[in-house]
């Protein structure tokens, strides 16, 4: 601290260098603290046994396992739309772009819920209309591709911010972390989804868009967090949905 004043041409007096001292509390190891290791461990707990967290907590990692499935999947896919696969793989990865630009207004504006629940529809409404569009037809299947990459990329970044404001602040991390593991699973099960389409060429589409819709509608059970009080504890993230109705 010294020698960061001294560089920025500042001296500290002995009463503002106490203030960088620790107070007895805050020298104590974890060992010694075992009132705080109870407390975060009792939270969890108590996230387990409330039915409206847990139920909260399920959904929201079954949107990871959506996000995580669909957006990997219509990436690897992109070859595989017609035409020029180069051309395509480069729209594809572009379109992401104007996607991550709109996604603050649209969360912000509208709410991170129906952000949420619309992109996925309109990305399960893409992939199940571009499996009925003649292979003949390139341009508008690839039109739909890039709605439906566009849709799902918007749906990705909305989940990280509203996993994070539907949980207290002593397991939020926590919380959004297990989350995000969960949702490898469709990371993991994505690269697979070729292999579907020697059975049937408009399978994977039909799985990637109905994997969408389903999640999309089931995100309208959570509680909007816009323009609310993050949560400090359990009770208070169990009464996140109350709030607003009353």
């Amino acid at each position: 601290m010294l020698r960061a004043a001294k560089i920025n041409g500042k001296t500290l007096s002995d009463h503002e260098f106490r203030n960088f001292e620790l107070s007895p509390d805050q020298e104590k190891t974890e060992e010694e603290r075992p009132v705080q290791k109870r407390s975060n461990s009792d939270a969890f707990k108590r996230i387990l046994k409330s039915k409206i967290l847990l139920a909260r907590l399920i959904n929201c990692a079954f949107c990871w396992i959506t996000n995580s499935f669909v957006y990997i999947g219509l990436s690897l896919s992109a070859v595989s739309v017609g035409g020029d696969k180069y051309t395509n793989f480069i729209l594809v990865a572009l379109v992401e772009i104007p996607a991550y630009a709109v996604t603050p207004f649209f969360s912000d504006r509208f709410g991170r819920r129906l952000s949420l629940c619309v992109s996925l529809l309109i990305a399960g409404v893409c992939c199940v209309a571009f499996a009925f569009i003649p292979e003949d037809y390139t341009t508008g299947k690839l039109i739909l591709f890039l709605a439906g990459k566009f849709a799902i990329t918007i749906a990705f970044t909305v989940v990280y911010v509203f996993t994070a404001e539907l949980f207290p602040t002593e397991l939020r991390h926590s919380m959004l972390g297990a989350c995000s593991m969960v949702g490898r699973i469709g990371s993991i099960i994505a690269p697979q989804t070729p292999l579907l389409a020697e059975i049937y060429k408009a399978l994977p589409f039909f799985l990637f868009g109905g994997i969408s819709v389903a999640s999309g509608l089931l995100i309208l059970l959570i509680p909007e967090t816009l323009n609310q009080k993050l949560p400090d504890t359990v009770e208070e993230a169990e009464r996140l949905g109350k709030q607003q109705n009353t």
